[in-house]
């Protein structure tokens, strides 16, 4: 993998770059951003820097010194950690509005995972020298960034609570049930992603997710293509 590039160095593609930022949903519904005065909202959205991934492309490896933090606004990033014999594994997928990077500004030095965009990717970049010098301004904006880590640990609590508890049939039928399925007892689901990026979101590797969807036809699932046939939700609670 490759580090990423900029694609917005001269003046005016940054002031382009700023002025999408300014109007971009993922970004203003993340938490970073949820809730925060017009004047905090604007010194936030001014030291936010917009980067465009290329599919595959690295962001940060795992051991770089902490320079940010990131906003995913569009696309997915894959946050993969190595073991010391270089095997590799996926300990999480960033969706639109997710952040990663930002714990570093409480504690270490390096990145402790490698981030690598799955498909094109757009983020918002916020340097740890700049942020630091808004956080004594505005300390509402302290208090978002601490909400996004709370919910990033969370999250992790509920993969490793998945990885030890769930069989794969398991964790996919929560996920499709986790879809939307409250109040219907049947629904077609398009996945927002390839069945490859579900597989590492869900800790599975792309077989064992294959034949978790082949197990789970039994419970009123047909696979088509990214498009999910949900015959009787009810049905496939029973799965879990």
């Amino acid at each position: 993998m490759t580090k990423m590039t900029v694609m917005t160095e001269d003046t005016n593609n940054l002031e382009k770059g700023t002025a999408m930022l300014a109007v971009n949903p993922a970004l203003l519904n993340s938490d970073l951003f949820r809730g925060l005065e017009e004047d905090a909202l604007e010194a936030f959205m001014g030291i936010a820097r917009l980067r465009t991934v290329a599919p595959l492309q690295q962001i940060v490896a795992e051991g770089d010194d902490a320079r940010s933090m990131f906003c995913v606004i569009h696309g997915y990033v894959r946050l993969i950690k190595t073991d010391r014999a270089g095997h590799q594994a996926d300990i999480y997928v960033c969706e639109p509005r997710d952040t990663f990077g930002e714990y570093l500004l409480s504690v270490g030095k390096t990145y402790a995972y490698c981030a690598c965009a799955t498909n094109h990717t757009a983020i918002a970049e916020f340097d740890f020298g700049s942020l630091a010098a808004l956080l004594d301004r505005f300390p509402p904006v302290e208090k978002n960034i601490t909400r996004a880590m709370a919910r990033n640990f969370l999250a992790a609590v509920e993969c490793i609570a998945a990885d030890r508890l769930n069989t794969a049939v398991q964790r996919v039928a929560n996920y499709l049930l986790d879809r939307g399925l409250h109040d219907t007892t049947s629904a077609v689901i398009r996945l927002p992603y390839p069945k490859q990026v579900l597989a590492r979101k869900l800790g599975l590797a792309p077989g064992a997710l294959s034949r978790a969807f082949a197990s789970l036809s039994t419970f009123g699932i047909a696979v088509r293509g990214r498009y999910i046939h949900i015959a009787d939700a009810d049905l496939l609670r029973t799965a879990c």
